[in-house]
């Protein structure tokens, strides 16, 4: 593929309290241990019902949320800079994971494109609220 990047997303998810989600760690775990994402860098910030937040870092938020077996976090991606500007957006209350990743899948597949000689011309995510209008629009009347 010409350009590695262009498999590689940031999602930012929160939880109500502190406590882990059991579902959710398996489900990335299954995606992980499939060969569909691999995580490049993973920070949680804890945001406390009085305002203050605290910073989980790279290798505690790891073991932490038992990611530790299953992926080799390959650096400092984001800033201190965007992880407080994060923390100061989230519910207070919660606990933020911010997780930069990789789509394999999407890797394998662009790899498989441009292996025939053929070239991807664009290559875009489309906003969630785009795609739940136009299935709303689309959708065949009930009968």
């Amino acid at each position: 593929m010409d350009d590695p990047t262009d498999s590689v997303e940031i999602l930012v998810m929160s939880t109500p309290g502190h406590q882990e989600n059991a579902d959710l760690h398996d489900g990335l775990v299954d995606l992980i241990e499939s060969g569909d994402i691999r995580i490049l860098d993973l920070v949680a910030v804890r945001r406390h019902p009085d305002g203050s937040a605290t910073l989980i870092d790279r290798t505690a938020a790891t073991e932490r949320f038992g990611f530790a077996a299953v992926i080799a976090v390959t650096g400092q991606l984001m800033s201190h800079d965007q992880l407080a500007a994060v923390a100061d957006r989230v519910p207070l209350g919660t606990t933020t994971a911010v997780m930069v990743f990789e789509h394999l899948w999407l890797r394998r597949a662009l790899d498989a494109i441009t292996a025939t000689g053929a070239t991807v011309r664009l290559h875009e995510l489309c906003p969630a609220s785009d795609v739940r209008s136009l299935l709303r629009r689309t959708r065949l009347p009930a009968s």
